[in-house]
């Protein structure tokens, strides 16, 4: 294998993919990144088994390939290189070779075959959405998850419910309930329940234009987000999510209207 590319390119995809990266785990192959050189590709990959993240960069590939590296030594590495176009070459023995201007490194990688790729599912629903109301809608419910000591794991992840053409999106801890809902062209009706830890890194990722589109692919007991040139696949949480319709009944005793800024000040 050997490619040359970007390096600002580079570190932002190892940061991306990194939010998948195992910290405690028994497999040294889990606590890699998998670089695959294909094309005018290079492809990101991290995966810890429930949480997978890929990413693409333009690249220029001379030898096609691909490798497992150590996600902590490799993102260190390339954090400390000067802004300038890095050559990555490896070996027949899995070493890799990583050179940017008078900088050059010499580290271990592992056999890239060995490396869990993100498995090619049937969809069976799909629903598309702007990246930047996506990332409001996480915003503003997120911190109603229960946190994941909880005894309850369903309720550490957010309910999407999609029925009536709209997505609502719903976290409940057991003691508030956070709701926020889009317009989605939708005709089914379904309901999946995706962890809390899983939308936090897609809130990291989503960009804040309304005009960006995401997709958003369901195919039982998976979730896959499809964000521009990321992807982004995590197991959905089984068992039954709360009935939270009933709790939010819009009929009122009392209802009053203030300012938002005045009560945060105060």
């Amino acid at each position: 294998m050997l490619t040359i590319c970007n390096r600002t390119d580079l570190l932002k995809g190892v940061n991306t993919v990194s939010k998948a990266v195992s910290n405690k785990t028994t497999s040294p192959i889990l606590e890699c990144i998998l670089l695959d050189a294909e094309g005018a590709t290079l492809t990101l990959l991290g995966n810890d088994l429930e949480l997978g993240i890929e990413t693409k960069i333009e690249a220029v590939v001379k030898k096609e390939g691909c490798i497992a590296v150590n996600a902590r030594i490799f993102s260190e590495i390339i954090r400390r290189l000067p802004d300038e176009d890095i050559k990555i070459e490896v070996d027949d023995t899995y070493t890799i070779t990583i050179e940017c201007a008078r900088s050059k490194f010499n580290i271990a990688g592992q056999s890239g075959d060995d490396f869990p790729r993100l498995p090619q599912m049937q969809t069976k629903q799909q629903i598309i959405l702007s990246q930047g109301t996506f990332k409001d809608m996480i915003h503003n419910t997120i911190f109603s998850t229960a946190p994941e000591d909880s005894g309850r794991p369903i309720l550490t992840g957010e309910l999407m419910d999609i029925r009536d053409g709209y997505l609502y999106l719903v976290a409940v801890d057991g003691y508030r309930i956070s709701m926020r809902r889009t317009q989605v062209n939708c005709s089914e009706e379904f309901k999946v329940t995706v962890p809390g830890k899983a939308l936090n890194e897609i809130h990291k990722i989503l960009e804040n234009e309304e005009d960006s589109l995401m997709t958003v692919n369901f195919t039982g007991k998976h979730v896959i987000f499809q964000m521009n040139d990321t992807t982004v696949l995590t197991r959905l949480l089984e068992g039954e999510f709360l009935q939270y319709e009933r709790n939010l009944n819009m009929e009122y005793k009392s209802k009053v209207t203030i300012n938002k800024k005045e009560l945060l000040d105060s």
